[in-house]
């Protein structure tokens, strides 16, 4: 998009706010150097400005720009190419492109007018608003800019490489709304830029790098790294790092940076990689151990004891890569305390720039390879094992180690240190940048603190602010509290001096070198047998060194030491030096007087003087070496030697040349005051800005000062309660942590982002995990199990769904593998990621192949049961074919059974079960009782079987073990379940089998509640027909009386069998037999007995009545008649094989249901016990007869259900 600015004087096309504070002067000097006066925008300059002064702004920016530079008044509009000044005791807004002023009142502690009017700005215009942030203290802007950026407008950021206090620019840049970081001189260009296309300027702030030309042809690659990970490389040794970075070049195979540059803004992964390689990591446990052994024995005892009463112990590993020389200190430190007893805080403070690293140190977890300096004694104290051949730090001393990311460069120290350790990193520094980290190692260091540095580094020009202790291991001692020089932010260093300003510890202290004692012997005697007289002077014309012996030209004084060699010379000499001198200066080379008239040894001489010029390039300092040479003694000359003596030194011509210099010097001295009191004036706006911003920062220290007293006192309560909960959450640690290392299914937690949260050592059977890998990501580690896509796809929709997913597969070792993927979720419910776990069921599916085997071997068992019972049914029936109709019923019962069949291992556990079985042993829903299934004990099924009663228990688990152990053969037992009403019979058989060397049991549970039934029928028979022979034996005629009758009941049915009265018997045995009367219609009935003699006598009495008779077996045949014929009246047995008289009762019944007639049915039955024909209509028969038949009965039965009555 293009806009074209419109005309000066009219609406402006955007407003530009400008936000600045202490240190801003200078960025605004150098933002409207650069800034055209015609851009068609306008400028609104927000600052910090003190009530108590009147602000120089309007007159200082006005050197640097030609627009007009107003001061705010209430309701001025605003106008294009103008610069608008915030006034004191302001707050300024926009409005309808107006400014309008509120008083600031002296209630409100916090002021922020830079946040308030771009808020302001950003609500009246938009999209063309642009808010620029310059030096500063504090987060005055960060808000603003959030809404600036909100509307579409642009934000614009000073780097903060290139502020003097860069707090402002880091909050702005911290809140991710800025569009540009740049340095101010830049801005200009930038905004003119956007004003013609706002989409190229946007994308220009996702490539726009700051590059200094004076980092070199790595300049590109600095910018990239230091933009990425805040981090300027610039200050390592140019050696070092151009290898390394050349190096990567070499093996991505490229020869020119500005290609490899480009490859690092596209390839994220490369520019890690050429980061780390640049971050050397080399460390070690307990590395040098002469030198630990040294700080064991000598150092750290000292450090104990210079602690006071109640003091903690502070220490800091500075670049400390992976952790190993932190919790080397960190062990060192806690076997001191306890030998000491110390009861005090120990605090390793830990840091590093590089995360990763960082993370690996603060996991505390370290392979066995990187312990070889660990004592054992020391390793089974401080270190656990966790998973294969590696050591995890113990939580006690993991504790003492604070892991935190600081960068030596910009941040600043810790304070009160008793050792600082950093070893091997200064020497990849500058030599500047390795005297100011040496000197923010000064400032953290308490007095008696000790610095422990790498064996091939040094104090430099410190080395008179420590004590050695040890040379040969780099170990000093502070030995005084001195506030040095020094700036807390390298990183921010100004890129266009192209130098650093050293920090020294006092005034011309010089570096020491180390040189031989005979070396600098003959230097000296170099030096006065070929150097003629002289001093060397600086600058200020302070003697530095002495060369031979100067006492016959300078004098000395009384009083104060006095270095000026002006002020111990006089005479010509004195006037001599005052004018050559400034000379030497001025000019750079090399001056001389000659012939000067000075008395020396009471007689004058005459002496050239000569000043020359050592400059040294580098420092941009300079020294002057000023020398006497000796001509000749003075006496009275001949006219012809004057004329061939030298041009003697006059005295008025160097009087007249000093004037000379003494005017030059004043007029250049007023020119510089005048620019000196330009700058005053500038520090003075500064410095009001600042001393405003430390007001506002005071109230607001104050109150949060009266705050922190009330959080204080809650922190105490908190920190208490945040113990309880720490050693809680110990416990609970530990606690999942064994439980997880005891369980042998592999488990693996993952985040939403797939990464690795933790893992147990079962899962190396499917994941080659090691600690490093906590926080990649699980698609980067190879799955040893076919399928990964799948398991990749399985989890996303774990995620998504919320849904487990179990799967089995088979290994490439034949072993199988469940693996089950559920969602892992917070106490809200909330997924937050997915647990995987993956369980061993090969002995499970070698089970399932197993049960398989066995219900082969069962069917075929069963088949082969089946057979030998059909031939034992067929053998009883050829040799019983005269047995009762009641043991008929027993084999028809036998060939219906469905048997309850379990097979049980060598345990006692459930492995297979049929329907009957599961029919039979699963509980109701709602009852509580357990279902004895597979995998069940089968104690359980014991206990069912039993009603829990402790001695059957026994009984059934001493013989079915008997018969598991072999024992016995078989075991056999009969068994009754259910009430005395409803009690039901079974017979339990249990036999041994083995498959594949397993042994098991088969158990068959057959009821035989019918065969009890008829048991217990036959034995009641019995004994009341015991009763009767009892009774009959009491008389003899009563008992004859009873087998007449029965001789006469059995003519009687000869007779009705033959037909006639009289066929088939003989004359001589007449009997009368007397049968009831049926006066009624006769009936077509359907007789239902299962015994073949009553069923044959029956239906010959019912024929012999008049009635038609159809006869049946079973309750089955009965019902199939009765679909085909229709019948007046039902005789039904009660006991019958395949369908007993009331199933047949229940189905005559629902067949009838609906419809308006009802068959009569009468039940027959031999089981009773006194008057039951009451329970029997209940059930719904129209009456009872029982067995014997008696006719009387019979008939009178027969006519109440049909309606009718007996003659």
């Amino acid at each position: 998009m293009t806009t074209t600015p419109v005309q000066p004087e009219g609406t402006p096309t955007h407003i530009v706010g400008i936000g600045a504070s202490a240190g801003g002067l200078n960025a605004l000097e150098q933002f409207f150097d650069n800034m055209p006066p015609d851009s068609g925008m306008a400028f609104v300059v927000i600052q910090h400005l003190s009530p108590d002064f009147k602000s120089l702004m309007d007159d200082l920016l006005a050197r640097h720009t030609e627009m007009s530079i107003h001061r705010v008044i209430d309701g001025v509009k605003l106008e294009a190419n103008s610069i608008y000044l915030i006034p004191p005791k302001s707050h300024l807004t926009v409005r309808d492109q107006a400014l309008y002023l509120t008083e600031r009142t002296k209630s409100q502690h916090v002021e922020l007018p830079i946040d308030l009017f771009f808020n302001s700005l950003a609500e009246d215009v938009g999209s063309r608003a642009i808010a620029v942030v310059l030096s500063g203290t504090g987060s005055d802007g960060s808000h603003g800019v959030v809404s600036v950026h909100q509307q579409g407008g642009l934000v614009v950021v000073q780097a903060p490489e290139t502020a003097q206090f860069d707090g402002m620019p880091r909050s702005a840049i911290a809140t991710g709304a800025c569009d540009l970081i740049l340095a101010p001189q830049r801005i200009p260009k930038v905004l003119l830029d956007y004003l013609v296309n706002a989409a190229a300027v946007r994308n220009l702030a996702h490539s726009e790098l700051e590059v200094f030309a004076e980092d070199g042809e790595f300049a590109g690659i600095f910018a990239q790294l230091r933009r990425t990970y805040n981090l300027d490389f610039a200050k390592y040794k140019d050696s070092t790092v151009s290898r390394r970075i050349r190096r990567r070049m070499d093996f991505r195979q490229i020869g020119d940076v500005s290609d490899y540059l480009s490859i690092l803004s596209g390839d994220q992964v490369e520019l890690d990689l050429l980061y780390k390689d640049l971050l050397i990591g080399v460390t070690e446990f307990f590395r040098d151990p002469q030198a630990f052994q040294y700080l064991d024995q000598e150092v750290l005892p000292r450090l104990f004891v210079n602690l006071r009463r109640g003091e903690d112990l502070r220490v800091w590993s500075a670049g400390c890569a992976t952790g190993e020389e932190a919790y080397s200190l960190a062990i060192l430190l806690t076997e001191h305390a306890e030998h000491l007893g110390f009861r005090g805080k120990i605090t390793v403070f830990a840091t590093d720039v590089h995360k990763s690293s960082l993370e690996a140190g603060s996991q505390g977890i370290y392979e066995r390879g990187k312990l070889a300096n660990v004592s054992p004694e020391r390793l089974a104290r401080f270190f656990k094992m966790d998973g294969h051949d590696q050591f995890r730090i113990n939580s006690d001393l993991r504790k003492l180690v604070v892991f935190a990311p600081h960068n030596l460069l910009s941040d600043p120290p810790f304070t009160k240190l008793s050792l600082v350790c950093c070893r091997n990193l200064l020497i990849y520094f500058q030599p500047e940048v390795q005297e100011k980290v040496i000197s923010h190692f000064h400032f953290a260091l308490r007095k008696s603190g000790v610095l422990f540095l790498g064996s091939s580094e040094g104090l430099g020009s410190f080395s008179g602010e420590f004590e050695t202790l040890a040379s040969q291991h780099k170990m000093f001692r502070k030995i005084r509290h001195l506030k040095l020089a020094i700036d807390m932010d390298l990183a921010g260093l100004d890129k266009a001096q192209g130098r650093i300003p050293v920090a020294l510890s006092q005034p011309g202290a010089g570096r020491l070198v180390s040189l031989d004692r005979q070396v600098l012997a003959d230097y000296d005697a170099l030096l006065r047998k070929h150097l003629p007289p002289g001093v060397l002077v600086d600058e200020q014309f302070q003697i530095l060194h002495y060369f031979g012996n100067v006492s016959e030209y300078l004098r000395m004084l009384e009083g104060r030491m006095e270095y000026n060699i002006l002020a111990l010379t006089d005479g010509n000499l004195h006037l001599a030096l005052s004018t050559l001198l400034p000379r030497a200066q001025k000019e750079g080379q090399t001056v001389a007087a000659q012939n000067l008239r000075v008395r020396l040894g009471g007689q004058e001489q005459l002496v050239d003087l000569t000043v020359t010029p050592l400059p040294e390039p580098k420092s941009r300092a300079c020294h002057y070496h000023v020398y006497f040479n000796r001509v000749r003694r003075l006496e009275p000359p001949e006219p012809e030697q004057a004329e061939a003596a030298g041009e003697a030194f006059e005295p008025g011509e160097h009087f007249r040349q000093y004037l000379a210099d003494l005017k030059l010097e004043l007029q250049s001295t007023r020119e510089n005051l005048q620019a000196t009191v330009e700058e005053l004036q500038t520090s003075n706006e500064e410095l009001q800005a600042t001393n405003e911003e430390l007001l506002a920062s005071n109230e607001e220290l104050q109150s949060t000062n009266e705050e922190l007293h009330s959080v204080n006192e809650e922190l105490y309560s908190v920190n208490s309660e945040f113990e309880r909960k720490n050693f809680e959450l110990k416990q609970l640690n530990t606690d999942h942590d064994n439980l997880l290392n005891s369980t042998e299914a592999g488990t693996i937690f993952l985040d939403r982002q797939l990464r690795i949260r933790k893992y147990n050592p079962a899962v190396a059977g499917f994941y080659k995990l090691i600690p490093q890998d906590i926080g990649r990501p699980i698609d980067h580690i190879a799955y040893h199990l076919s399928g990964q896509d799948q398991m990749l796809d399985d989890i996303n929709s774990v995620l998504i769904s919320g849904v487990p997913i179990e799967k089995e597969e088979q290994a490439r070792d034949d072993r199988w593998v469940l693996h089950r993927v559920s969602p892992f979720r917070t106490e809200t419910g909330q997924i937050e990621g997915v647990v995987i776990t993956f369980t061993d069921i090969t002995r499970i599916k070698k089970a399932e192949q197993d049960v398989l085997q066995l219900n082969e071997q069962l069917e075929q068992r069963i088949q082969e049961r089946t057979q030998e019972l059909k031939r034992e049914v067929e053998e009883r029936r050829r040799a019983e074919a005269g047995m009762r109709q009641q043991e008929q019923f027993i084999h028809s019962t036998l060939d219906g059974l469905h048997q309850n069949l379990c097979v049980i291992d060598a345990q006692g556990r459930v492995v297979i079960t049929n329907r009957a079985w599961q029919a039979r042993f699963t509980p109701p829903p709602g009852t509580g009782e357990p279902a004895v299934g597979s995998g069940s004990s089968y104690l359980e099924v014991c206990r069912v079987l039993t009603g829990k009663d402790s001695g059957s228990v026994e009984e059934f688990i001493v013989g079915i073990w008997s018969v598991i152990d072999g024992a016995l053969p078989e075991f056999v037992k009969e068994y009754a379940q259910g009430d005395t009403g409803e009690q039901h019979w079974f017979l339990c058989r249990v036999s041994r089998f083995s498959v594949a060397g397993a042994t098991y049991a088969l158990v068959s549970h057959e009821e035989v509640t019918e065969r009890k039934r008829v048991e217990l029928e036959l034995l009641a028979k019995q004994q009341r027909l015991e009763g009767l022979i009892h009774e009959r034996r009491l008389g003899e005629v009563e008992l004859e009386k009873a087998r007449e009758q029965n001789q006469a009941a059995n003519r009687a049915i000869t007779t009705l069998r033959s037909g006639a009265p009289g066929t088939g018997a003989s004359a001589a045995d007449p009997v009368e037999v007397r049968l009831p009367n049926w006066s009624g219609t006769p009936l077509d009935i359907l007789f239902v007995e299962d015994n073949a003699i009553n069923l044959t006598i029956g239906s010959a009495i019912l024929k012999e009545l008049g009635h038609r008779v159809r006869c049946a077996t079973n309750g089955k045949e009965c019902l199939e008649l009765l679909e085909r014929e229709r019948f007046d009246l039902v005789l039904m047995d009660i006991q019958m094989p395949v369908m007993d008289g009331r199933e047949a009762l229940q189905e005559i019944r629902r067949r009838e249901a609906g419809s308006d007639g009802r068959l009569p049915v009468v039940a027959l039955t031999g089981s009773f016990v006194g008057d039951e024909s009451e329970r029997y209509r209940r059930e719904g028969f129209d009456g009872l007869v029982t067995k014997p038949l008696e006719l009387e009965q019979l008939v009178s039965v027969m006519m109440s259900a049909v309606g009718g009555s007996a003659g």
